[in-house]
């Protein structure tokens, strides 16, 4: 983190830098840690161990505080640095628009992307756990240079 922290930063600069490493660096090295072994980085069956595992390698991804995302994609145009918050904390939020960032970027192949449909249009419960609805993302993304 130390050698990313000489500059500004924003999440998907932070993203951007672990993606990019070269090899055999620090980063380098937790990027290939992540990756061989996600259920480590938060536990089986959650979405950051999923979305690691179904891209194999491709990308890295960690949930931050109060419902932000940071994404490190290795990607055939170069290192991409993706950071996502949601407002109000909402983690069922959060992963549905990951996923549908994902999708709209077109990273990795239709079958990875596929393998985080359970969290594209999650059922909303209510405290008695009765479905009362679902989650629809919808937006497009506008390109921001900095």
């Amino acid at each position: 983190m130390a050698a990313i922290c000489r500059r500004p930063l924003s999440p998907s600069t932070v993203s951007r830098g672990i993606a990019a490493a070269p090899e055999g660096s620090a980063l380098a090295r937790i990027y290939r840690a992540m990756t061989s072994h996600p259920e480590l980085v938060a536990g089986e069956g959650r979405f950051c161990t999923l979305l690691m595992k179904a891209f194999r390698g491709a990308l890295v991804g960690k949930t931050g505080a109060d419902a932000s995302y940071a994404i490190g994609v290795r990607h055939r145009q170069g290192p991409l640095g993706i950071a996502v918050k949601v407002e109000d904390g909402n983690t069922s939020v959060l992963n549905a628009v990951v996923v549908h960032v994902l999708d709209l970027l077109g990273v990795g192949t239709q079958p990875q992307r596929d393998a985080l449909a359970a969290f594209r249009n999650p059922v909303v419960r209510n405290t008695m756990g009765v479905p009362t609805g679902h989650l629809d993302v919808h937006f497009t993304l506008h390109s921001h240079r900095q």
